[in-house]
């Protein structure tokens, strides 16, 4: 009955890409135990698996656990500071994730579904096809699955659906090119997990599998603000487009299709200049030097 814009945020599992040169473990593992703690995971944006080069794996496990240690002294169950599951139901879900998983338990691992609780959980050398990667966890389990490459880890991404969000942590400027370039996803972060839902400059939504549309701040009343086309047509400007009236004659259809050809971008798809590009940059100058060359010419006459 009604045709209502609307914004759709379907969430996904949001991967975590580490780049190990020069990296700061420490600080890593603080940001992605926090994003990933955050409300028992229960959050659309929170970081759901690690992507990191298999030989560097246990230097993010030790940095993972120091800061676990460091958050929870007596683990997540009698912390004040570490929250439960909405309800038994999806904490039961939840845990048979754990229960199912090949992959080797760093620290948590034992849960309580009944009381809504499911401990703070990592899990390393975690497959490709294991439990904990079929579908978004929606809870407090991060996976660690070990890649031998960055170019391995780009097609583990876009193999599957695009995520609401992609964590990237490094420091190398020509690797933050390399994965925004190759992937799709809702939102990038470069060194931090779900901080950019904070920032009001910054708009908030999926992209294909994981919804579409945007809002916060002024994005949100962009979405929802029909921008209506106008356009008054001056008389004059039918003398230039005589073409468009019947009879088509064939000085009419060579007009129209030098009018109405394909636009020609000065650029290809990868945003390189092209040859029209640089033919548009030398426009300017040749017609200040066909301005110059006139002028010279018109002076020389005067005084002759």
């Amino acid at each position: 009955k009604f045709t209502t814009p609307v914004t759709l945020e379907l969430g996904g599992k949001c991967p975590i890409i580490v780049d190990p040169h020069r990296a700061d473990y420490k600080l890593i593992a603080r940001r992605i135990l926090w994003g990933r703690a955050t409300n028992s995971g229960q959050v659309c944006i929170s970081p759901d698996y690690v992507l990191i080069p298999r030989a560097h794996q246990k230097d993010l496990a030790d940095a993972l656990r120091q800061s676990y240690e460091e958050f929870w002294p007596s683990g997540t169950h009698e912390s004040a500071s570490f929250g439960r599951i909405v309800n038994p139901a999806s904490a039961k879900r939840v845990s048979g994730y754990i229960n199912e998983s090949k992959g080797n338990i760093l620290f948590g691992g034992v849960s309580e579904p009944d009381q809504c609780f499911v401990p703070l959980t990592v899990l390393t050398d975690v497959a490709k096809t294991d439990s904990t990667m079929q579908e978004e966890i929606f809870g407090p389990v991060l996976s660690i699955v070990p890649v031998d490459s960055l170019d391995e880890a780009i097609d583990f991404v876009n193999e599957r659906p695009q995520p609401l969000a992609l964590y990237v942590f490094t420091r190398d400027a020509r690797y933050k090119e390399k994965v925004a370039r190759n992937t799709r996803s809702g939102a990038i972060v470069f060194n931090d997990t779900m901080m950019h839902g904070t920032a009001p400059g910054l708009p908030f939504g999926g992209s294909g599998s994981s919804g579409y549309g945007q809002y916060h701040g002024k994005w949100g009343f962009d979405t929802f603000t029909h921008y209506r086309a106008s356009l008054d047509n001056p008389s004059w400007t039918d003398r230039f487009v005589q073409f468009r009236y019947p009879p088509y004659t064939e000085w009419k259809v060579v007009a129209a299709k030098a009018v109405l050809s394909p636009v020609v971008l000065p650029f290809d798809k990868d945003g390189k200049k092209t040859y029209l590009k640089r033919l548009q940059q030398c426009v300017p100058v040749l017609i200040l030097i066909a301005a110059v060359l006139y002028s010279r010419q018109k002076y020389q006459a005067r005084l002759s």
